[in-house]
């Protein structure tokens, strides 16, 4: 492929030409004579440094100017004024400089190659390159200031275009590694489990809309939902705020180039809940929900699921309240409902109110041994009910007529309360008259129906 030569007229702000040398060999081929006879005798050079101008490789910017052109500056020299090769000024001149998995920290008068106090080569993260197997890398200073810095030009010194008077180095610092740890299931020890070289780490938030923990681009973990981002094994330094690469500009390094950190996580599938919406939409029986404002499901179905099936999860309500809850048992196949179907081993309800809820078996369960009651069909003895209270009613229709063994109760079918007063419970038929069925509560909070025909 033939080198490539393009002569670019900056604007008349600049006073210089601009040099773009594009080839596959490392020799360019410039025509620096006729520059020099043109006057053009100062040249800066801009090395991307292993970056790219506008995506394209092997490239070198050199802008070129005129000693006649240069200003006096404050203190009686004659200086040059530079721009950066992508500064708006250029116009269609301009050359963004980028590298893939960089950052760009600017641009230095000064690179000298890495090496530790022993004269050790270190890698750009300031690791010995024997231990991390990577090329060594540089350590930059004298940072350019495009707006304060200024090129002195020495009136009686001659230039020539194709020695740069001035060489500026594109700095770069690779994209930080995270290092993710979490405490073992088993030892309790830290352990790693996930790493990641990115620009800018997301902490996850709470999304106000879904109730969902959005996980953005931090690492997730099966079954887990994250509790907490912590830059101490002990974890008492919190992080809140988005993790991004740090740069030291005096040397055009990183200062974070391996950062680990530490998380929390809690079982299951957690959901921050603060609309009755959002709890409808999330609900699941191993669902495990934190509420953080009251919540009225007037016009809205308590989830099927939940009525109906065995409940696992967890109900943090922070003393709010839950009301105006109505449901229908419809189908004549099932075997446990209430606001649950069941509260199994390990299911745990704290702290929270259900009010005014409505339970209605309005066709009954055509299925033996079938439980229902407004807070549950059955209650495992082994869920932890703490702080928990309910009110509401619990209708029986006349459709209702069960195949056999029946049970009913004002707080669970199997006469387990958990603890739970039955006082602000009521049970009636849900036809205001009927001569087919009555309703008897027992002194324990235990429905007997009785058929009359």
């Amino acid at each position: 492929m033939k080198h490539l030569l393009k002569l670019l007229l900056a604007s008349v702000l600049m006073l210089s030409a601009v040099l773009v040398l594009s080839a596959c060999s490392g020799e360019w081929a410039a025509p620096y004579p006729s520059l020099d006879e043109e006057g053009y005798t100062v040249s800066v050079k801009f090395d991307a440094n292993g970056g790219a101008f506008k995506n394209t490789e092997r490239v070198t910017v050199v802008d070129v100017f005129r000693p006649a052109d240069a200003k006096e500056n404050a203190s009686g020299e004659k200086a040059l004024s530079l721009l950066s090769p992508d500064d708006a000024k250029r116009g269609e001149n301009a050359f963004p400089v980028s590298r893939i998995n960089y950052v760009f920290a600017g641009w230095y008068r000064v690179r000298t190659l890495r090496t530790d106090d022993a004269g050790n080569p270190l890698d750009e993260n300031g690791i010995p390159t024997a231990v991390s197997g990577k090329e060594q890398g540089y350590l930059f200073s004298d940072p350019w200031d495009f707006e304060s810095d200024t090129l002195v030009i020495d009136p009686g010194k001659e230039y020539s275009s194709s020695e740069p008077t001035l060489t500026l180095y594109a700095a770069w610092v690779p994209y930080t590694t995270y290092e993710f740890y979490a405490p073992d299931p088993v030892s309790g020890e830290m352990t790693l489990f996930h790493t990641e070289t990115i620009e800018i780490l997301s902490i996850p938030t709470w999304n106000e809309k879904t109730g969902k923990l959005d996980m953005l681009n931090f690492p997730k973990r099966d079954g887990m939902t994250l509790d907490g981002v912590f830059t101490d094994a002990a974890m008492t330094e919190a992080v809140t705020d988005a993790l991004r690469v740090e740069i030291d500009t005096a040397h055009g390094t990183a200062k974070n180039g391996t950062v680990k950190l530490y998380t929390k996580w809690l079982s299951g599938t957690w959901f921050h809940i603060s609309t009755a919406e959002q709890f409808v939409q999330n609900s699941r029986i191993d669902g495990s929900y934190i509420i953080t404002a009251d919540l009225d499901f007037t016009g809205l179905y308590w989830s099927a699921g939940l009525s109906k099936g065995q409940f696992t999860g967890t109900i943090l309500g922070n003393g709010h309240t839950l009301r105006n809850i109505t449901i229908a048992q419809t189908d004549i196949s099932q075997l446990r409902g209430g606001l649950f179907g069941s509260l199994e081993a390990g299911a745990r309800i704290e702290d929270v109110t259900f009010e005014n809820v409505t339970y209605t078996i309005s066709s009954g369960s055509r299925m033996t041994d079938p439980s229902f009651g407004l807070l549950a069909g059955i209650l495992s003895t082994e869920a932890t009910l703490r702080g928990v209270s309910i009110s509401g009613e619990l209708l029986i229709s006349e459709a209702c007529y069960p195949a056999g063994g029946y049970q009913i109760g004002l707080i669970s079918g199997n006469g387990v309360n958990g603890g739970i007063d039955h006082s602000s419970v009521t049970c009636r038929t849900a036809e205001e008259s009927t001569d087919k069925i009555t309703v008897a509560v027992e002194e324990d909070g235990s429905v007997t129906l009785t058929f009359l025909s």
